[in-house]
């Protein structure tokens, strides 16, 4: 799977990346999560009230060096992908005023992935703001029975995202 360390390399994913994302309810409480793989492989996640307060962790752990891979989710709410609208070259149409107009479309980003993860199917995580792989999973470090409540289990079938947890039906893929 493609790391963030990685992502930020991309020019348009960095600039998205840092951007703070408009929140629809800005006064919930803790709506940020940042997840962080080590290099040894062990998970770190706390949350956070704001965007910016998370990204300040996150850019010390790697100016440290020691991220693997990591993500700042928000639990409250989607996001989209990174968008651009381009000038489709030499169409144009006329308006009611019978005035031409360039035709435009919207394109989504997608990451550059290399060799190695191109035989992985990178889907966006809505939740964590990435792309990201979806497998299927027994156990969690998201969704631990500490922080589902004793006697609530994850389906193993269902393929989550690697960070927040997010099953493919919920994100609806």
């Amino acid at each position: 799977m493609i790391t963030l360390p990685e992502l930020l390399r991309d020019e348009k994913y960095k600039a998205y990346f840092l951007k703070v994302p408009k929140l629809l309810s800005p006064n919930a409480s803790q709506p940020w999560r940042l997840h962080i793989e080590t290099k040894e492989g062990k998970w770190l996640s706390k949350e956070f009230d704001t965007y910016p307060d998370a990204f300040r962790v996150l850019k010390k752990y790697l100016q440290a060096g020691k991220v693997r891979d990591a993500a700042i989710s928000c639990r409250r709410q989607q996001f989209d992908p990174p968008t651009r609208v381009v000038r489709v070259k030499g169409k144009f149409v006329k308006n009611s005023q019978g005035e031409l107009q360039q035709v435009t479309r919207v394109v989504t980003w997608k990451p550059n992935l290399g060799a190695v993860e191109e035989t992985e199917r990178h889907d966006w995580c809505p939740y964590c703001r990435r792309p990201v792989v979806f497998r299927a999973v027994k156990v969690h470090h998201a969704l631990s029975a500490k922080r589902l409540g004793v006697g609530i289990s994850i389906d193993p079938e269902v393929p989550r995202c690697p960070f927040c947890g997010a099953s493919e039906r919920l994100i609806g893929r």
